[in-house]
């Protein structure tokens, strides 16, 4: 028999975890369903031997007081912290501090997480919606029920589960949402054999070339013991070399690294992100199909910053909630 909820939300992303708290916080017991080992999507921190690296989003800003007040929170809670301001600015200015997490990305996310109902290692397969309820199949023939749903998951992934599941949009809006661009983008992590005392700057962007990003975790403060770089290949090398051996075009990025690095790399592990940021995001922040009481949420509507994903999510709980 399928396990009945009230509401169910695909994706413990930041937009899928914010809408979940925010639902959780006025009395309702939403179900998060998500595919990875843990929460977080994009704000990602990998476990390298003894060290850490941010391997998605690399900080976060907020420009919205709703969503500041999270962060605000995370500060108290003592999961999140200033890292730098733009250049230009003073830290504290609003719209302008970089935060990020005290032990990684994930500390936001995971933190947001802890009086949730997340079952983690969740694929759905595809989503029905039938005589008023919406059907949720697991892979693995497990079968959830509940009167309302969100997705989060990236759009293209969201449309196609509900086309598997014959309950597709409208075609008119089926197109235009299909219309919505993912850039690709992969990244590496490098391990040097030792400190790299050529200093690599926060937020430090190369100009021209291949690389569109590199971090240095132990300046970050993240992996104090082990110095690892997070190298982001810029989104149109990303493009061109998807398809390539991981070998041949990491190549070119280990090349452009070098002028930045003083020690000697031990290895280095390549992570592809399919959904890396939209393009041309929605106009609007969330979309809703009251009849069914279907919303998508995520970056797809409220844009590529991790703030625009959480924005998201909470105005797709706060319709939710008011409706």
């Amino acid at each position: 028999m399928p396990e009945e909820r009230e509401v169910i939300i695909i994706g413990a992303g930041i937009s899928g975890l914010l809408c979940a708290n925010m639902l959780h916080e006025h009395g309702k017991n939403p179900l998060l369903l998500e595919k990875s080992r843990g929460v977080g999507g994009r704000m990602a921190t990998r476990r390298i031997e003894n060290g850490r690296c941010d391997h998605g989003a690399q900080f976060l800003t907020a420009r919205d007081l709703r969503f500041q007040m999270y962060v605000d929170r995370w500060q108290e809670e003592g999961v999140c912290e200033n890292w730098y301001a733009a250049e230009g600015s003073e830290l504290g200015a609003q719209g302008y501090v970089r935060y990020r997490g005290v032990q990684g990305m994930t500390d936001m996310p995971k933190q947001l997480a802890k009086d949730l109902d997340v079952r983690l290692q969740s694929q759905v397969s595809r989503v029905e919606f039938k005589s008023g309820k919406w059907l949720i199949f697991i892979e693995g023939e497990h079968v959830y029920t509940c009167d309302s749903l969100f997705v989060t998951a990236p759009l293209p992934q969201s449309l196609n589960l509900l086309e598997r599941g014959g309950s597709e949009l409208s075609p008119t809006l089926q197109n235009e949402l299909g219309g919505i661009r993912y850039s690709k983008a992969f990244t590496l992590m490098v391990t040097l054999e030792g400190p790299n005392e050529k200093e690599i700057p926060e937020g430090f962007r190369p100009k021209g070339g291949v690389i569109s990003w590199i971090g240095d975790n132990q300046r970050k403060g993240i992996s104090p013991e082990l110095p690892i770089l997070t190298v982001h290949a810029t989104a149109s090398y990303s493009k061109q070399t998807w398809n390539d051996k991981e070998e041949e075009k990491v190549k070119p990025l280990l090349e452009a690294l070098k002028p930045h690095i003083s020690s000697k790399i031990s290895h280095w592990q390549c992570h592809r992100w399919a959904f890396a940021f939209p393009v041309n995001p929605w106009h609007e922040v969330y979309f809703k199909d009251p009849d069914r009481s279907l919303y998508l949420a995520g970056d797809a509507f409220g844009g590529p910053r991790v703030e625009g994903a959480a924005l998201s999510g909470i105005q797709a709980a706060t319709d939710f909630l008011c409706s």
